[in-house]
């Protein structure tokens, strides 16, 4: 069964430039997120699982599979480890 990965509840995110700012209230910290993070960050308005959300950077960008599945799982890691999404 796979595991499904929500946004944390307390973070703001706003648009900028293609890019997004996000801000987490309980630690205070900002983050800079580029396109195709805000891609992700777009698709998890609902809780998503790692599957979806290599389809949906596929479906954006012009990138093969199995690279996109490794920057994806690389890029998750590193937003469950600074509290940005956590499992569902």
């Amino acid at each position: 069964m796979s595991k499904f990965i929500m946004r944390h509840p307390d973070l703001l995110a706003v648009p900028m430039d293609g890019d997004l700012v996000m801000m987490s209230i309980s630690q205070g910290r900002y983050y800079g997120i580029n396109p195709v993070g805000a891609i992700i960050w777009e698709t998890l308005q609902t809780p998503q699982t790692m599957e979806q959300l290599y389809q949906a950077v596929v479906a954006e960008f012009a990138v093969d599979a199995e690279t996109c599945a490794n920057d994806v799982q690389s890029f998750i890691t590193q937003l469950l480890d600074a509290q940005i999404v956590q499992y569902a």
